[in-house]
């Protein structure tokens, strides 16, 4: 029969609760369930990780809608005359924007 390598063997003896400081029997089990909590913690940053630079990505190639439409309201804000000049010419029946002033 093959021997497996040391660190296997290693690892099978900790999974099996050998070593450590413990002679005989199962380890604490509520040091595996501290571990594999930590562990629980660790994948799950991870992962929120992972969806936030996925979102991220994403956005930037494909922009938010409402921002795309808050840009577009300002660029039209931006392309509009100044207050005093008329932005279209003023129909028979208008009168002029400084009607009131006199002369």
């Amino acid at each position: 029969m093959i021997s497996p390598p040391a660190s296997a063997s290693a690892l099978l003896a900790s999974l099996r609760g050998e070593g450590f400081g413990i002679e005989n029997g199962q380890s604490a089990s509520a040091a595996d369930g501290a571990a594999l909590v930590m562990l629980g913690v660790v994948f799950f940053v991870v992962g929120m990780l992972a969806v936030f630079a996925w979102n991220m990505k994403r956005r930037s190639h494909r922009p938010d809608p409402t921002l795309e439409f808050l840009d577009r309201l300002a660029q039209e804000e931006k392309s509009k005359p100044a207050a005093g000049e008329p932005t279209t010419p003023a129909e028979g029946w208008e009168r002029p924007a400084d009607w009131w002033k006199k002369d």
